[in-house]
């Protein structure tokens, strides 16, 4: 009997083995940058594509991460750790270094009893995103810009025919400053004999595709 228990046990043992060698394989070939760090914030695991936010060749196992040589600036990296190790509340950051951009996620690392003991740093490359991000929001100036500076008046409204934004030639054309054009409907502007309709036109257009004032020209004073 004692022999089956033994058996068992190595067994178990061996199950156990493969397990922990499954999982570090699994981390090993991540390739999402990630380190795991104890309550006292010394690195308990990493992985090697660490590497993009501090060189893999100055982390081991046991070093305090806040004394590590990033190549990223991680405000109050202490701060930080300390609150979601204590709250156990998840943090998110977005990290520049050169043309690069980091979405940084600070999670608990929680153990067997699902106490926290440590916390998890991952680590995204959005890049791409962030000069998407950028190409956009310049265009949208260059937009702004143009639309600001034309001498016809511009007016977006909704399907609700309601008004979302202007351009000054609105403003100088029929007298109402923006602020009580926004956020109204545009009945304000359009003449009492066609208000009724107006909002029709709308709705046919927006259900059937047929313009009766969309894409046509009409004078309103």
């Amino acid at each position: 009997e004692l022999l089956t228990v033994n058996d068992e046990l190595q067994a178990k043992s061996r199950e156990l083995e493969r397990a922990m060698a499954d999982i570090q394989n699994i981390v090993e070939s991540s390739t999402s940058p990630l380190l795991v760090v104890e309550r006292d914030l010394r690195i308990r695991r990493f992985v090697k594509s660490v590497d993009c936010v501090i060189p893999v060749d100055t982390v081991h196992v046991g070093d305090l991460i806040t004394a590590l040589p990033w190549r990223v600036d991680i405000p109050n990296l202490r701060g930080l750790l300390s609150e979601v190790i204590q709250n156990g509340t998840p943090r998110n950051s977005i990290l520049s270094v050169g043309d690069q951009h980091f979405a940084m996620q600070v999670t608990p690392y929680r153990g067997v009893g699902q106490e926290i003991e440590g916390a998890v740093l991952w680590f995204s490359d959005v890049s791409e995103l962030a000069t998407t991000r950028n190409d956009l929001e310049r265009s949208e100036r260059y937009l702004s810009t143009v639309v600001d500076n034309v001498v016809d008046g511009i007016m977006i409204i909704d399907e609700r025919g309601w008004v979302q934004t202007v351009n000054p030639a609105v403003e100088r054309i029929f007298g109402y400053p923006a602020a009580d054009l926004v956020g109204r409907p545009m009945d304000i502007v359009v003449p009492e004999e066609h208000r009724r309709q107006h909002q029709g036109y709308i709705d046919r257009y927006l259900t059937s595709g047929e313009r009766r004032v969309i894409g046509r020209t009409r004078q309103l004073t």
